[in-house]
């Protein structure tokens, strides 16, 4: 027993000392720090906070409080002296949205420095800089708040749902503006819709975000602040697409900056000699060029969202406030609280996370798990404290994909296509130690599936395959024919060879996963049932064009997205759909789907069957339907293993300064309405408490 508890004390010692758990470390619930949760009273508070008002006439009705005079920061202040701006009441839009503070209305002032890994890229700058939807997720805090309830306002105040669900009409707010100070109207939502999603040069295909039954969604103007949308079919579940990811680009490109750039707008030969002086060949080159927004880079085009582009370099990036943003706080200061975001740029994942344990930045989310003993060591030091937001939009953060279309060896893609080698590959998997040892026992062991929120969820499918049986492993390959080698070493193929495979992962962490350390986990398990697995880790950027273009055996890739509003709009770890890395388990089948047959290879008959089933679900006239059918979809893809499920819920530490205010003490990871990426938390709304530190100033 005193052995026991030293070779305990010397791990922990270990650990503390270099910030990293041991790969095959093996502390069994015994953990070298303790894990701060929110407080009981920190948590009660959070849960019953209402997070907005629609209007500053809601907020009077609902409250009794009135909000006397609109406010404004000090710098657009002095603009306002100067002249060089218009005064506040003509810079907000008639009816502004208003954000009540999760702690309380902020001092106005200050930098807050943050990173990314591209000086093309805004970074985790992004989850401050939000992008702005039509409407916006009804957030909650604890996966059970997170059941599917309405979404709230946004850029759209209000709106209409036809009866037979096949209309949805779209009320903007009146005034509203670009951060140049134009008009945002129906006119930019038409310009995007007629001469972006339409344009065949800009949009060669329409992604499936924005069609039903086979059919893109109709858009119409009725007047400059209302929009129709019209669907081939019954749409019941539009509410949670115009709230997550992806209908954000209805309120991205501003008409009268970006007809400029465009040839139905712009003479001819003017657009090309501006193409040619940009380094172009093609117009639509240079128009994605000047539209970039988002996660796909940086320009000067004007926006909806806080903060806009000041300056560029190799080394850092400034957005500054955005003076006509359209959110204000219950005592009428226009939102955003911070003067601007500092976003340096690093050259690697592995830098940042070693950059944001020494205290470099303000802001610091996506750090792996086991990155947080050396987060708590160095906190107090580094003037910093760390909140913890489980990862839920995804069945796992990550995932293994077996590619099933794999070309270059016919050999090993008839053993990839045997249900019974990704069952293998499951059950050799020790999920609990990789729990242990990667996320200190706070996740949840997974499969590839839906939530228990989920309407399609049906009890016990997250334990699919999920058991740790080397044994009943062996037994499958040797089923399929895999012997032993002499040694009784390795697996060999049925044509004789050593059954060795390559192992694609990305570089850096993935929603709290430490990308190496899962892969090295796996390999070992891998390895002792036979498979001789090699590790080929790559950027970022060159393990999407390897896993897109079909050059992978295995791959560790994003996790299966869980909740419905992420399903209606990414189901690709299920069905075919999208031509991204998520569909690395047959990105040929994804490419016949998607062409109508021109390119790749038609996928077998249950796949065709099972995706048929998801073009029904998305027609259903009712959310009893749509049960229905996901029910039966995600039970068989889960029964498939088309992704080999890890560890879901897994804890992912943010470091936030001492002094920025206005983040909740707990919340929900991810990219899912009703859950969140942070931003869904009113970001917008987080502020510098005084006195400032000098970098900060």
């Amino acid at each position: 027993m005193k052995r026991l508890v030293s070779l305990v004390i010397i791990l922990s010692i270990i650990i503390i000392s270099f910030g990293q758990v041991p790969i095959f470390a093996q502390v069994k619930k015994s953990y070298p720090y303790t894990w701060v949760p929110a407080s009981n009273e920190e948590y009660a508070k959070a849960k019953t906070h209402r997070w907005i008002y629609n209007t500053p006439q809601e907020y009077i009705e609902l409250t009794g409080k009135k909000i006397a005079k609109y406010q404004e920061a000090p710098m657009l202040a002095e603009l306002v002296k100067q002249g060089k701006l218009p005064p506040i009441e003509k810079r907000l839009p008639e009816e502004p949205l208003v954000i009540n503070p999760i702690e309380k209305s902020g001092s106005y002032g200050g930098a807050v420095t943050t990173v990314t890994t591209s000086s093309d890229a805004q970074g985790h700058a992004l989850h401050i800089n939000n992008m702005e939807a039509p409407l916006r997720p009804n957030v909650g805090l604890t996966l059970e708040e997170a059941r599917p309830r309405p979404n709230v306002p946004n850029v759209v105040k209000n709106w209409d749902i036809a009866r037979d669900l096949k209309s949805i009409t779209l009320y903007l707010r009146k005034g509203l503006k670009w951060s140049d100070g134009e008009p945002f109207t129906a006119d930019d939502i038409m310009f995007w819709y007629e001469d972006i999603l339409l344009n065949k040069d800009l949009s060669p295909t329409v992604d499936r975000r924005w069609m039903l039954g086979g059919q893109v969604w109709k858009f119409r103007k009725i007047d400059d602040y209302t929009v129709k949308i019209e669907f081939a079919t019954p749409n019941p579940a539009i509410l949670y697409k115009l709230a997550t990811w992806g209908p954000e680009e209805m309120c991205q490109y501003p008409k009268h900056y970006l007809i400029q750039f465009h040839p139905k707008y712009t003479d001819p030969k003017k657009l090309d000699d501006m193409t040619k002086k940009a380094g172009f060949k093609f117009w639509y080159e240079l128009f994605w060029e000047k539209a970039r927004h988002g996660w796909g880079g940086l320009c000067e085009m004007p926006t909806l969202s806080p903060y806009v582009l000041k300056e560029k370099s190799q080394t850092q990036i400034i957005l500054e406030r955005n003076p006509y943003y359209w959110k204000i706080d219950t005592e009428g200061k226009q939102l955003p609280y911070l003067d601007r975001i500092i976003v340096k740029v690093v050259s690697s994942g592995d830098v940042y996370e070693s950059m944001a344990i020494a205290g470099e930045f303000d802001f610091a989310p996506g750090i792996a798990t086991i990155n947080y003993p050396a987060l708590a060591k160095n906190a107090e030091k580094g003037q910093y404290k760390v909140l913890i937001y489980p990862y839920a939009n995804r069945a796992g953060g990550a995932c293994v994909s077996v590619n099933q279309t794999y070309k270059d060896d016919m050999v090993l893609r008839k053993i990839f296509q045997d249900k019974r080698f990704r069952i293998a590959l499951s059950l050799a998997i020790n999920r609990d130690e990789m729990n242990d040892i990667l996320f200190f026992g706070k996740g949840q062991p997974t499969a590839s599936t839906v939530l228990p929120i989920s309407m399609f969820y049906t009890k016990g499918l997250e334990k699919t395959y999920t058991q740790y049986d080397p044994e009943k492993a062996n037994r499958l390959l040797d089923s399929i024919g895999l012997k032993w080698d002499a040694e009784h070493k390795f697996r060999l193929r049925p044509d004789g060879k050593k059954l060795s495979l390559i192992f694609d992962i990305p570089t850096g962490a993935m929603e709290g996963y430490d990308v190496s350390a899962t892969a090295e986990l796996l390999v070992k398990y891998w390895r002792a049932i036979g498979l001789d697995v090699t590790i080929k880790s790559s950027s970022w950027e060159l393990w999407d064009q390897r896993v897109t273009g079909n050059l992978h055996q295995l791959s560790l890739g994003g996790g299966a997205a869980c909740t419905d509003d992420n399903l209606f709009m990414a189901p690709n770890h299920y069905v075919l759909y999208h031509d991204w890395s998520d569909g690395a388990w047959g990105p040929l089948w994804v490419k016949w789907y998607l062409t109508g047959g021109k390119i790749g290879e038609k996928p077998p008959e249950d796949i065709l069957k099972v995706t048929k089933k998801w073009e029904q679900l998305e027609v259903a006239k009712s959310f009893a339907d749509m049960a229905r059918l996901g029910k039966e979809i995600f039970r068989w893809s889960t029964e498939q293993l088309l992704t080999i499920g890890l560890v879901g819920m897994v804890p992912g530490p943010i470091v936030i300064r001492k002094n920025l205010r206005n983040f909740p003490p707990t919340g929900l990871g991810g990219g899912i309405a009703g859950t969140a990426w942070i931003d869904y938390y009113y970001t917008e709304a987080i502020f510098l408490e005084p006195p400032l530190f000098d970098w900060q100033k």
